[in-house]
């Protein structure tokens, strides 16, 4: 058979594949016309995202405030909230992702797409997480995203000021305080549970990895913190014996 005789073959080949299948490729013409429906109206350029949530991956890194040596061992949370539609109250979240940083300090949160069509009356707003950043020892670290910006809209606020409040609020780095007493470590983790919503919107693959990153840093406290460390184990233990073991 010739060139054009092999052509004509495959035309008509592909032709009774298609006639053979017209269900199949009207279903999948559908799905792919909803999916991409559903990409224009819960994309970037609506201000925020619906039904179908998705995020960028961010890197960054963290350093002691004083020595601006890296920190290990730190508990990185990021999380989308969602806001209802209706009340603008508060809808749980989109994605709570958890990670922790290397020997040099640098993390990592990756690109995540969900579809979540049981959040339809919801909203994830800004298209930016917040994080929250802990290590026993350390001060609880926050950055929102109008942090990160600077209030950019802030018509009061001179510029040197914005600056300073992007610089204070950045992951590239995030500067961790060193706290010293047994009340601020308590505190500082009360603060951390609170701040995530700890633990009840974590999965339990999750909450092993933090009851265990915690539980390390804060047998590495100094002996004069046995106060702080007694209660944090305590703590993790109940939380434990609470959420995994389900001791209820």
């Amino acid at each position: 058979m010739g060139y054009g005789g092999y052509m004509l073959s495959k035309n008509i080949e592909g032709s009774i594949i298609k006639q053979r299948n017209p269900k199949k490729r009207k279903v999948l013409l559908s799905l792919a016309a909803i999916i991409t429906l559903m990409i224009l109206f819960s994309g970037p350029g609506c201000g925020n995202q619906w039904i179908l949530f998705y995020d960028k991956p961010l890197k960054g890194y963290v350093v002691d405030a004083e020595t601006k040596q890296p920190i290990d061992g730190v508990i990185v949370v990021a999380m989308w909230r969602l806001s209802q539609f209706l009340s603008q109250g508060f809808g749980g979240y989109a994605k709570v992702i958890e990670v922790k940083t290397d020997k040099e300090g640098n993390f990592k949160i990756p690109f995540w797409i969900t579809f979540k069509p049981w959040k339809f009356n919801s909203a994830m707003h800004d298209l930016a997480p917040e994080i929250v950043i802990y290590k026993p020892g350390y001060k609880v670290y926050s950055s929102h995203k109008l942090m990160r910006a600077g209030f950019p809209e802030d018509i009061v606020m001179t510029p040197e000021e914005k600056r300073k409040i992007k610089e204070e609020y950045s992951f590239n780095p995030a500067r961790l305080r060193k706290i010293y007493t047994d009340e601020e470590i308590w505190e500082n983790h009360m603060e951390f549970r609170s701040g995530t919503d700890y633990p009840a919107y974590f999965s339990k693959k999750q909450l092993r990895d933090i009851f265990y990153v915690i539980e390390v840093a804060v047998s590495e406290l100094p002996i004069i913190n046995n106060g702080a460390k007694k209660k944090i184990t305590k703590d993790i233990k109940e939380d434990r014996e609470y959420w995994l073991e389900g001791k209820r």
